[in-house]
């Protein structure tokens, strides 16, 4: 029997399933395994660990502006190790809208200004219309460069994915808690001894884990739809569970230790990585802040 994983996407109509092979997990990571799912198609993916939402770039940019709120020019870095949708455009575009142009209670007497390096692909990035109506709106206070030769020192650096390798699927003796209702699960994650930290390993079987009383208290309605959704993920993922519960995998720190050796911060998506990772990027690094994926 083959295995299929679901990969997000950019469709909230459309679901992805990729198979869960090896070899075809790897292929998530390279360009021509992605190749089909484009603009064109109307459908781009971001692999099996999704990147920034918008209120995480938001918040990174908040976290940065405090920081240095004596400066009146930022400059945030974007680079991913993946073509795949994100939401780093949109969550720039909206903390300007925000915070500068008329936004702005120093844009009399010395505006300030939002520099972007975008070492990105072309077409991740935003189009020449966008940046065009962005900087009216703003009145010139942002400015977006692309794919600059030269390693700039910027505040921030936002990694919109991480990549992953030797990605696989494996047996770890671990599973998802599903609330009562069975509309939310939460991914369990854990480092593997054995690789010195090195492999991340996240459940992907779904196990209801709330009490009896729980149930009990929902409506009944609730509680036949949830015992009907219950019985069909359990029908579903139990025979999946016979081959794995897990999906293992090792972040790329390279694109990780760059990231950090061209800014003062770095921000990246938790859903990637584990705090560990970043103990051993540099002796000059620390950990400032760090959330689960919701």
């Amino acid at each position: 029997s083959r295995v299929f994983l679901s990969v997000a996407s950019s469709s909230d109509y459309w679901g992805v399933l990729w198979s869960g092979e090896r070899d075809q997990l790897c292929l998530l990571e390279s360009e021509a395994g992605r190749s089909i799912f484009d603009k064109e198609l109307g459908i781009t993916i971001e692999g099996l660990a999704s990147g920034f939402s918008v209120p995480q770039v938001e918040r990174a940019i908040d976290e940065i502006s405090f920081i240095w709120a004596a400066k009146s020019t930022l400059r945030i870095s974007v680079t991913s190790d993946t073509s795949g949708s994100s939401s780093c455009n949109e969550g720039i575009a909206k903390w300007g809208r925000k915070e500068l142009g008329e936004q702005d209670p120093w844009r009399m007497k010395g505006a300030r200004k939002l520099v972007i390096y975008d070492d990105r692909q072309a077409d991740l990035q935003p189009e020449d219309a966008e940046l065009s109506t962005l900087t009216q709106e703003l009145d010139s206070s942002i400015e977006w460069y692309s794919r600059p030769k030269d390693a700039l020192q910027a505040d921030l650096a936002i990694i919109a994915h991480l990549g992953t390798q030797d990605p696989d699927l494996d047996k770890q003796g671990m599973s998802s808690p599903i609330d009562a209702i069975g509309l939310n699960r939460v991914r369990v994650r854990r480092q593997l001894p054995a690789s010195d930290g090195k492999y991340i390993a996240e459940s992907r079987i779904g196990k209801h884990e709330s009490s009896p009383e729980t149930f009990e208290l929902l409506p009944d309605i609730a509680k036949s739809s949830s015992s009907h959704l219950s019985n069909i993920i359990q029908s579903i993922e139990s025979k999946c569970a016979d081959i794995f519960d897990s999906y293992v995998f090792k972040p790329k720190k390279p694109t990780l230790e760059k990231a950090v050796g061209l800014a003062r911060y770095c921000a990246v998506s938790s859903s990637n990585v584990d705090p560990a990772c970043f103990f051993t990027v540099s002796e000059k690094s620390y950990l400032w802040d760090y959330d689960l994926p919701s």
